[in-house]
């Protein structure tokens, strides 16, 4: 799982500051473009690891918002909305689901991640959509380094090659485009299902929006307030913003 990772993030990191950072000459401009990079490689980096250790919101039998089956109930009877996994031994709430990767319920259950190699629950879907956002962040960033570097830049010892520091660029500057429209282009959906009050598997399923209706009535800036502020507690986030739209 961090084979991509790393081939995305830490390789360009590396030759950036030894090939191309190292060798030039350095300016105002330049540090706080290589300011930005570190911040955004430091932030895709810890909601990295949170995404990665944090709980995701497993259930378990003991867990206060799992049931277990009422004396004289089938197993596949239906209590509420809540349904019976058969492998868990356990009624799940809404929104919950197995994961056949992991084994295991999770609450608000999104999908299991391969890049990641977690699932992504109600716990840490802030740290997975961090980690999209910042590594988008952290692309364009170093997208940008490159090309002042490139256009702007001088080499501050002879020792630097131009073919070789122009050849950097271009391999840095393929895997930045890459990576940020699609990280871009990822983050952008998932404000989109948090607008709409859905989860990547209930949006593939087509299933219908929990409640009447989650729609924002309060202004785009509004509501990116509202979402902004509460993706501190992602499993908040949703009812925060039905109720404030």
């Amino acid at each position: 799982m961090f084979i991509y990772i790393t081939l995305f993030i830490y390789v360009p990191l590396f030759f950036y500051f030894w090939v191309l950072y190292l060798g030039t000459a350095t300016s105002t401009g330049l540090n706080l473009l290589t300011g930005l990079v570190v911040l955004f490689a430091a932030l895709t980096s810890y909601h990295h690891v949170c995404a990665v250790f944090c709980n995701p919101g497993i259930l378990t039998q003991g867990h206060p918002m799992a049931g277990t089956a009422p004396t004289g109930t089938s197993p596949n009877a239906l209590v509420g909305d809540a349904v019976w996994c058969c492998t868990c031994r356990l009624y799940r709430p809404p929104r919950a689901s197995h994961c056949s990767n992991c084994d295991v319920c999770i609450l608000d259950f999104d999908h299991h991640c391969g890049v990641l190699g977690c699932c992504v629950g109600q716990y840490n879907l802030r740290h997975f959509m961090g980690f999209a956002y910042f590594i988008a962040c952290l692309a364009w960033s170093l997208l940008s380094c490159v090309v002042f570097i490139q256009f702007f830049g001088e080499p501050s010892s002879e020792d630097v090659s131009k073919n070789g520091r122009a050849t950097c660029s271009i391999v840095i500057g393929i895997i930045c485009m890459y990576v940020g429209l699609g990280l871009s282009a990822l983050s952008a959906y998932y404000c989109w299902l948090l607008y709409q009050n859905r989860t990547y598997k209930e949006h593939v399923r087509n299933k219908p929006i929990p409640q009447a209706s989650s729609k924002g009535q309060g202004g785009f800036f509004h509501y990116a307030a509202v979402v902004l502020w509460h993706s501190i507690n992602t499993h908040e986030a949703r009812s925060s913003v039905r109720e404030v739209v």
